[in-house]
């Protein structure tokens, strides 16, 4: 599975170096960056649709 954002291929780095603050495994790290192609990304990926609705328990309310 190839990396969706730099976080993420941050994250998976540090995992596969045996680093990881997140509770990766390392072999999942190693995995990861074997399947990536390397090339440019995002820094962060945004959230699709109505995110902050469902989060925030929010349904349609004005943030005021």
């Amino acid at each position: 599975m190839p990396p969706l954002s730099q976080a993420q291929r941050g994250a998976m780095a540090a995992a596969k170096a045996g680093h990881s603050t997140l509770g990766i495994p390392q072999k999942v790290g190693a995995d990861f960056m074997a399947a990536d192609k390397g090339g440019k990304l995002p820094m962060h990926v945004k959230p699709k649709g109505n995110f902050h609705l469902a989060k925030e328990g929010r349904k349609g309310k004005s943030r005021r």
